[in-house]
């Protein structure tokens, strides 16, 4: 996860805005196993050219109820 995380230093094309928090951004990293594909949102902002990861959810969860 951390591997994809560090890709946005490259591409910022697949960054979304967080609904309702202007200042967090957020990525979807995708991944597949055995049984099928799962992915985890990782939240983040920019800090003049350093990029802070605030935290990881799996999809699954309610990512935005629990940012908040």
């Amino acid at each position: 996860m951390r591997e994809q995380t560090q890709d946005l230093a490259k591409d910022f094309s697949l960054c979304k805005s967080v609904p309702d928090r202007p200042a967090l951004q957020y990525i979807v990293i995708k991944k597949s196993n055995n049984k099928g594909l799962y992915g985890h949102i990782a939240i983040y902002r920019m800090n003049g050219e350093v990029i802070e990861i605030i935290d990881y959810f799996h999809t699954a969860q309610d990512w935005q109820k629990k940012l908040n």
